[in-house]
């Protein structure tokens, strides 16, 4: 608002998405080959047109909160995309209790092969991201909080480990 009192409106208008950095995909193949080998094998059905099956339909979908997540420019969107992606990759079917839990737990599995955290840091890092998403959606965190942003790159580390391990 402005000092009268008054609303203001504004707009901006920019691209989405990002470039990926020059060697990426060999890098990828060098750093987990058989993990992108996989990753590809599990992919190539959409290539061929065929109808995937739900594993595979599971990983697209995922994918594509995953993507979203990565071109987002809202930091608390970004934790709400990255959280829907993990929750479409580990949970089969509505869960009336314990969602949290669950996702959690498969998630730590996914991520069992990292060497840059061990699996109790990655079960507390999933904590601290899911307890962000659960603050953010039921109204009692600010989007614009700082712990919204520190958290952002824990979101990105376990949900692309776990696209890469799911597949």
């Amino acid at each position: 608002t402005a000092a009268s009192g008054r609303l203001q409106s504004a707009m901006r208008q920019g691209g989405r998405g990002a470039p990926a950095l020059e060697g990426w995909y060999e890098g990828v193949k060098r750093d987990a080959p058989a993990i992108w080998s996989e990753f590809e094998e599990a992919i190539a059905t959409l290539t061929r047109g065929d109808k995937p099956n739900e594993l595979t339909q599971r990983l697209v979908d995922a994918l594509n909160w995953f993507g979203q997540a990565v071109v987002e420019t809202n930091p608390a969107a970004k934790v709400v995309k990255n959280t829907a992606s993990l929750e479409r990759l580990t949970i089969p079917g509505h869960v009336d209790q314990g969602l949290e839990a669950m996702v959690i737990k498969r998630v730590g599995f996914l991520n069992t092969d990292r060497r840059d955290k061990s699996p109790q840091q990655i079960t507390e890092d999933l904590g601290e991201l899911y307890q962000i998403r659960s603050d953010l959606m039921h109204g009692s965190m600010s989007p614009f909080e700082p712990s919204v942003s520190a958290v952002l790159r824990v979101g990105w580390e376990v949900t692309h480990w776990s696209l890469l391990k799911a597949a």
